[in-house]
């Protein structure tokens, strides 16, 4: 009896070994995979970022060269006297090639330099062999051969700028086919994992009778995996902050609303939040080029409006697709006097609530990707002690009950100024109420981001 349960006991303890073994081996390849995923989506927005970066600088060293023949054609007809504008010509080019150059290696095209070194080349050959010459009166210049060479040379100049365009354009399908790639492959991999994961399960549960905790375990490898493809944001002294987020797609908790938060200094902080078009997936791969690409542009901006104004640029050039769009609201925080500078390219849930009452922070701008060149204003507010900044997407406003109707305007700036104080209870409590009108469900996603002034007190992060 006792060499039975003996034997037993070791079969437990071996089926216990081999199903802590594989609940680790699954957890390990499941973490590795989301951060592998991670990496290559930071890889290709930021390549898809560079590339159009890239283009931008094409399209300045042509318009450069365009100027430079209008103004010599001015001044051979017009004859004027002074000072050569040719002679610092080289300080023009030269930082647009070098930020050119910079760009196409961050898209993985080093080999593109032979085009770059091409088109200098052209430019100088331009500038000494047709240029100088026309602009000094140097005898023995022929002007209608100088200036049949010098379009010549303009010529191959465009030339060889569209060729390198070419080049940027067939990069950018690549990384895009490549993302997509990764996306798919990403997603078969999870699948795959839980399913393997469950067959053992069930075998081994045939044996051990350990059903109920296999399959918890396989619950928690899923949830540990999804929260090893989120991506979380720096606290802000001096501001307490409150977040929540629900996504609409059962099978991800990731979609088309952004959150972000990070600092530039001790004293100013960014807050970003974004609703992309779409949903699930693929409004996530979106999601990360948005997110990618303002931080980008806030590394040298700390104008909200031109941020937006240049972002709404990169987007129209690097998305086809012309139902897509996004509404963004980023604000930059003075952490120490609680001024806040914003702007909003259509985003309508950004709310105020001061002395108990609420009001809307009205957009600054159209919605990104409708107007190529569009326009945005800054403003400036200054938070006080209990004032809440309360910003939210449009599964917050456009929530339905159960028979359809949208809450509205209304009905939202109530919930705010009878929401409690602090903001994550606030954002909790606006949770709670969007999740029971839907009857326990939600049909958009749903991305909530409350912020206080704290003054002197501590930074504290809730969320």
């Amino acid at each position: 009896m006792s060499e039975r349960t003996s034997s037993r006991s070791e079969s437990n303890r071996l089926g216990a070994l081999i199903v802590g073994g594989l609940i680790l081996t699954v957890l390990a390849v499941a973490l590795l995979s989301s951060l592998v995923a991670k990496r290559h989506l930071d890889e290709a927005a930021n390549a898809q970022v560079a590339i159009t970066v890239a283009q931008q600088r094409l399209d300045d060293l042509l318009r450069a060269q365009l100027n430079e023949e209008a103004s010599l054609r001015e001044a051979l007809a017009t004859r004027k006297s002074g000072g050569d504008p040719y002679a610092n010509m080289d300080d023009q080019f030269s930082p647009l090639i070098a930020s050119l150059d910079a760009e196409l290696r961050g898209a993985g095209l080093p080999q593109a330099s032979v085009l770059t070194a091409e088109i200098v080349q052209t430019h100088r050959a331009w500038e000494q062999d047709v240029a100088l010459p026309l602009r000094s009166g140097a005898p023995g210049a022929n002007l209608d051969q100088l200036e049949a060479y010098g379009k010549i040379l303009v010529d191959r100049f465009e030339t060889q700028t569209l060729n390198l365009r070419a080049m940027t354009q067939a990069r950018m399908k690549d990384v895009q086919a490549e993302l997509s790639v990764k996306i798919d492959q990403t997603v078969e991999y999870s699948v795959a994992f839980v399913m393997i994961f469950a067959l053992a399960g069930i075998f081994l549960t045939v044996r051990t009778s350990m059903a109920r905790e296999r399959f918890e375990r396989e619950h928690s490898i899923v949830e540990t995996f999804e929260d090893a493809l989120r991506v979380g944001w720096d606290p802000l002294p001096q501001m307490m902050i409150g977040t929540s987020y629900l996504s609409a797609t059962a099978e991800a908790q990731v979609g088309g609303d952004l959150i972000d938060i990070w600092r530039v200094d001790e004293e100013r902080g960014f807050v970003l939040i974004a609703d992309v078009s779409g949903k699930g997936l693929e409004a996530a791969v979106n999601t990360a080029f948005v997110k990618y690409a303002i931080r980008t542009l806030a590394a040298d901006l700390d104008d909200p409006a031109a941020i937006l104004e240049r972002f709404n640029e990169l987007f129209m050039r690097t998305i086809d697709d012309p139902q897509l769009f996004v509404d963004v609201f980023l604000g930059l925080f003075h952490t120490r006097t609680g001024q806040l500078s914003y702007a909003s390219a259509g985003h309508g849930g950004a709310f105020l609530r001061r002395a108990g009452a609420v009001e809307i922070l009205e957009p600054s701008g159209p919605i990104v990707g409708v107007e190529r060149n569009a326009r945005f204003e800054r403003r400036e507010i200054g938070l006080e002690p209990d004032d809440v900044l309360v910003l939210t997407t449009d599964g917050f406003t456009e929530a339905r009950d159960q028979s359809g109707e949208l809450l509205g305007d209304d009905s939202a700036l109530a919930l705010i100024a009878s929401a409690p104080e602090t903001p994550q209870a606030l954002c909790d409590h606006l949770v709670d109420a969007v999740t029971a009108r839907g009857g326990g469900r939600v049909t958009d996603d749903l991305a909530l981001l409350a912020i206080a002034f704290a003054a002197a007190q501590a930074s504290v992060r809730i969320g």
